[in-house]
């Protein structure tokens, strides 16, 4: 019986390595082929690294890639999923922030097509099935869904109204900062 478990475990580890770069690849083709050349944002940390990004670019002609944002930016959040949510998820939860890094790093920044729309829409589409594969094998893509998750512990609020609040302040900083269509496209991509 301990060597069918074994095998299990092994399984469940494989699978599970496979969908961290898998969730990598398709949240970094989102990003570098979609949603950055169409200025449309994302949603939870991944929106606001890129918004960081473009701000960091605009204003202070400073280049820094939204795949070390992204990072960066979920260290202190991994750091709060170990002590609130666990070893296990937050493990599997970083290891798929740091395949989505090396994964934009690798895929370079590019237009498939100049619809704005369209971009919104397919960038959306694999961020969220990325998202979802992720979810499905009990851990994220990081960011806001371990913070949503460790408040609606604390707070008693739900993860969606937790994540609303978060994409609002994502949208109205799009169109605040850049313009209101890439806010607008930014609601369809969310």
């Amino acid at each position: 019986m301990g060597q069918l478990s074994k095998a299990y475990q092994q399984n469940e580890l494989i699978k599970k390595s496979i969908i961290v770069i898998f969730a990598g690849l398709v949240i970094a083709v989102a990003l570098n082929l979609f949603l950055i050349p169409a200025n449309v944002f994302s949603a939870g940390v991944n929106g606001m690294a890129q918004l960081l990004s473009g701000v960091l670019l605009q204003s202070f002609d400073i280049t820094l890639d939204t795949g070390i944002l992204i990072f960066l930016m979920n260290i202190p959040i991994a750091i709060l999923g170990w002590i609130k949510l666990g070893k296990s998820a937050t493990i599997f939860s970083l290891l798929t922030v740091l395949s989505v890094t090396v994964m934009t790093l690798i895929i370079p920044v590019g237009q498939v097509t100049d619809n704005p729309l369209m971009n919104g829409i397919v960038g959306g589409v694999l961020t969220g099935v990325a998202v979802g594969i992720t979810m499905k094998y009990g851990f994220s893509t990081g960011g806001m869904d371990i913070v949503s998750l460790v408040l609606s512990k604390t707070t008693g609020r739900t993860v969606g109204s937790l994540m609303l609040v978060i994409n609002l302040f994502i949208i109205g900083t799009a169109g605040f900062v850049f313009n209101w269509e890439s806010a607008l496209y930014t609601i369809i991509s969310i």
